[in-house]
């Protein structure tokens, strides 16, 4: 599994995943405990390069949307978990790291 390191990558993930969950293409191999690992993965590498307060909050409030986005997808919502993950990838894209 490709995991995002860089914010450039990572932000592509999080449409990559709006885009297919939960039926990702099977050539990718993609599950949404793989994709929810490896957008994750991606807060907290973009944690671990700042100290900006502003920069932490947008994370905190982004992995917060991706925890309210996976709880929806598994109980079938799939329409209102597609809006949290727009609103996790947007409080990452705002991050600034």
């Amino acid at each position: 599994m490709h995991v995002c390191q860089e914010h450039g990558d990572a932000l592509d993930f999080f449409s990559y995943v709006i885009l297919f969950a939960p039926d990702f293409p099977i050539e990718d191999e993609m599950t949404l405990d793989r994709a929810f690992s490896n957008m994750q993965h991606g807060v907290d590498a973009a944690r671990s390069r700042t100290t900006m307060a502003d920069s932490l909050r947008e994370l905190d409030l982004c992995r917060e949307e991706l925890h309210k986005a996976r709880g929806l997808y598994e109980s079938g919502e799939v329409l209102e978990a597609e809006k949290r993950l727009q609103a996790a990838r947007e409080r990452f894209r705002t991050s600034k790291v």
